[in-house]
């Protein structure tokens, strides 16, 4: 049942977007910075190619 509007359910609301915040902070991919930028992991001319 979805009580997501529910005035009654406001409380828990609040701390399930809390918990969703500090989630995705933490969860947040620190990938360093590449001078020049990624190689593309897919075909230029938007094929599927075999990666190794």
């Amino acid at each position: 049942m979805n009580r997501w509007a529910d005035p009654s359910a406001a409380e828990a609301q609040t701390a399930l977007l809390a918990q969703l915040a500090v989630w995705q902070t933490r969860a947040e991919d620190p990938l360093p910075v590449v001078p020049g930028g990624y190689r593309p992991k897919r075909d230029l001319r938007n094929y599927l190619a075999p990666y190794a």
